[in-house]
Formats: structure tokens, C-alpha cells, sequence
């Protein structure tokens, strides 16, 4: 799985950060061009490129990049913000496939069929032709529904 790889490789300092609330000072950030490139390997004015090519594409939103346990851009532009709480359906359907990537490879041994792990058991499944479904199906079907 490219996620565990990706953690994996990433330097100990970063792989193990927490960043505190907001209210306790939060992420670890880096402002200068200089500081973005030495800790977090990327060239702020690329960084400015894509958030301009961002509000090309919608009317309320941002960028954000957290690399290395930094926090290296964060810029809002329309309606959005830090602290706004626009409708998140959409974004909890990412965050909850995230975590269940992270789930499958962690636990590869309790659930050995990954993907093709059943959703329902014979027991717990309330209609028998639900029986058939497959985690991959559920994953796939749930970027369509709202």
C-alpha cells in the first residue's frame, strides 16, 4: 500500500507528530521560501502556482500542505477559512477511505481478504442477496452516493 510506504520513509520526527490544538499554538509551520525548502523538500512559489490554479476552479476554497509534520501553505479565498465549517459530506467519504486503507494494512492479518472481505456474514446479514457484497463495492458505490 502506497500510504505505508509513504510513512514508512518519512523522517522519525515528522512520522511521529501530533500537532497540538489551535488554541495551544498548533502546526509546526514554515513561512519563508528558504525554511520550505530545507525541511520540507518543496519550492513555495509552485506552491503559490497551484493555489492560484485552485481559484480558477471554485468560487469558496484553499490549499493546504502539510509535509513532513510542518504545516507549509494554508491560504483560503472566497467564503472559506480555517475555522468555516461548510458542508462535509463529500470530504468524510476521502477520511473515512483513508482510514480504512490504513485499517486493511494494519490488520491484514484479521482481515486477510482486504477488498474482497464480505460486508455482511450469514448471521448479521438482513437480506440474502446482500450477502454478496464485497468491501471494494461499498468503496466504490460510495463516491457516488451523497
Amino acid at each position: 500500500m502506497v500510504l505505508g510506504q509513504v510513512l514508512t520513509t518519512l523522517p522519525n520526527d515528522a512520522a511521529d507528530y501530533y500537532p497540538p490544538p489551535d488554541a495551544a499554538g498548533g502546526w509546526r509551520t514554515l513561512t519563508d521560501s528558504k525554511s520550505i525548502r530545507k525541511r520540507a523538500g518543496m519550492d513555495l512559489g509552485r506552491l503559490e502556482n497551484a493555489y492560484e490554479f485552485t481559484q480558477r476552479w471554485s468560487q469558496n476554497g484553499g490549499l493546504l500542505v502539510v509535509r513532513r509534520g510542518y504545516l507549509v501553505f494554508e491560504r483560503y479565498f472566497g467564503r472559506a477559512g480555517r475555522m468555516v465549517n461548510p458542508d462535509m459530506a463529500s470530504t468524510g467519504k476521502a477520511y473515512t477511505s483513508i482510514a480504512c486503507g490504513i485499517m486493511l494494512e494494519e490488520f491484514r492479518q484479521r482481515i486477510p481478504d482486504g477488498l474482497d472481505t464480505k460486508v455482511f456474514t450469514e448471521v448479521s446479514c438482513p437480506r440474502p442477496f446482500l450477502f454478496m457484497i464485497r468491501v471494494r463495492q461499498r468503496f466504490a458505490s460510495a463516491k457516488f452516493s451523497a
